[in-house]
């Protein structure tokens, strides 16, 4: 009954009526006039209070129902989903915005079971997080990831907490933070590609402080030595001389190059411009240029590839992947070996292949290769030195293009290079 309606000023005269005669019809002595004035006014005196006390409550009803609603504003539109559960991990009671989380209505979600929310792995994880709560019957605190509207993942901080009063329930409150994990994770990438950034500055500086200074010092001293040879007419060493030069040369130009052109690509300086190209055609002026290289080292370079085929693609950055690949593939060929070139067309794609039968690769070092963060160079058959470069500028210009790059190996028996671009 509401206690307002229990003092009813109508109910309460008439109840007051009734005690009076009452009282008055057990009394032996009549009560005199005087005696009925003061009953009236005690009468009137409670009757006031009473309604006072009404007026009171009303008022303290009131308040009760404006703090209640303000109460169910808070809990239902808090930016908190708010969940009691039971031990067994049901949903007993929640707010508007647990439900919302969720991507149900809350009637629904009323009684079903809060894993029905985590996928096989954060299921696990929470009935532990839970049992703990229970157990420990102090305030908890995870970070899960939950599956709100259409399964959709929402990286969730949840608190559980067990109060001793009310050790049968949990309250588990759910903290959307799926914006701050975003923003963790966009900051891990950042992180990295300072790493990698870092790591490709470390390996221009030693490759312009050592690597591009050692053929130079090979061209200048052989120079020297080629002057004084001639000087003293010792002839017959001024063509060996003359040969260790000009592999010297190539190999600064080669270096120069691919620096020049990876640091243009680091800059936006490279034009990316993919056309129709005569596959063979750029083969083979790019094999032209290495005949002299592979006859200095009696290797023999075929090529397999149809006089037809049409790949899509930028043709300077064709050009340096072919040089790249062909050079590494003399460098580390035996002396009197056979570097082969070869392609497979497909429904979407071309593949180029550049295949040597020399030193190979440890399967080991493949995952090295077109990485800068990791240092990979290997000496050629005839003590020819890389720095790895060429193969990370391959890989770059590759995936400029949408295509894929790897290498198949095995320890001497030589390695193949594989290139494969859209049509």
């Amino acid at each position: 009954m509401d206690p307002v309606n229990q003092f009813d000023p109508n109910q309460l005269r008439k109840k007051a009526e009734d005690i009076l005669k009452s009282k008055i019809s057990k009394r032996k002595v009549v009560p005199t006039e005087s005696d009925l004035l003061r009953l009236v006014h005690e009468l009137e005196v409670h009757q006031i209070e009473l309604e006072l006390q009404n007026e009171e409550l009303i008022l303290s009803r009131e308040r009760s129902e404006n703090i209640a609603q303000k109460y169910t504003s808070l809990y239902d539109f808090a930016p908190i989903g708010y969940f009691t559960l039971s031990k067994e991990g049901k949903i007993l009671e929640l707010n508007l915005i647990g439900a919302k989380m969720l991507g149900k209505e809350r009637s629904f979600l009323k009684n079903r079971h809060f894993g029905q929310f985590l996928d096989g792995k954060g299921l696990l994880a929470f009935s532990l997080f839970l049992d703990k709560a229970f157990e420990s019957k102090t305030k908890l605190v995870s970070e899960m990831t939950v599956l709100g509207t259409g399964n959709s993942p929402i990286y969730a901080q949840l608190t559980a907490i067990v109060e001793e009063e009310h050790d049968d329930n949990c309250l588990l409150t759910i903290l959307d933070i799926t914006d701050r994990k975003k923003a963790e994770l966009d900051l891990e990438e950042v992180v990295r590609q300072l790493h990698i950034l870092n790591s490709e500055k470390d390996k221009f500086f030693s490759i312009i402080a050592h690597d591009l200074k050692n053929p130079f010092n090979s061209i200048i001293g052989y120079s020297e030595l080629l002057v004084m040879k001639v000087r003293e007419k010792k002839f017959e060493v001024v063509e060996e001389f003359a040969g260790i030069i000009l592999d010297s040369s190539l190999r600064a130009m080669d270096l120069l190059g691919n620096l020049m052109k990876w640091a243009q690509s680091k800059t936006g300086r490279i034009n990316f411009n993919p056309r129709n190209i005569v596959l063979i055609e750029v083969v083979n002026e790019v094999t032209d240029m290495y005949d002299q290289i592979a006859q200095q080292k009696d290797i023999t370079i075929r090529k397999k590839i149809p006089e037809e085929m049409v790949i899509h693609a930028d043709e300077d950055m064709l050009a340096t992947i072919l040089r790249n690949l062909i050079s590494n593939a003399v460098k580390f060929s035996k002396p009197g070996g056979e570097i082969l070139l070869f392609s497979k067309g497909e429904l979407n794609t071309v593949t180029l292949g550049v295949k040597d039968f020399g030193i190979g690769i440890a399967k080991d070092e493949l995952d090295k290769l077109f990485r800068l963060d990791t240092s990979f160079s290997s000496i050629g058959t005839n003590g020819e030195k890389g720095t790895g470069l060429g193969l990370i500028l391959c890989k770059e210009f590759v995936d400029r293009h949408g295509g894929k790059i790897w290498a198949e190996t095995e320890k001497n028996l030589g390695s193949t290079f594989f290139v494969s671009l859209p049509r």
